[in-house]
């Protein structure tokens, strides 16, 4: 999926926008912005997952639908 794509590729352009701009020679800068970026990411992640699981499976109906029920 290109929207996907486009959005890694933002992520990864404003990380190294960020590390470039502070013109250090440390590596241990890179860890510290990876960990950063996925504290940003899992909070939506967590509250995905959790809407998932618990409202989408409430939600269904349909001939369709056990088909594509997850299994609880």
């Amino acid at each position: 999926m290109v929207s996907v794509d486009v959005f890694f590729m933002l992520g990864g352009f404003f990380l190294a926008f960020v590390f470039l701009r502070q013109n250090t020679n440390d590596l241990s800068i890179y860890p510290l912005g990876i960990l950063q970026r996925a504290l940003r990411i899992w909070p939506a992640y967590i509250i995905t997952m959790m809407f998932y699981y618990s409202v989408f499976i409430q939600l269904g109906s349909g001939p369709s639908w056990n088909k594509v029920q997850p299994d609880v």
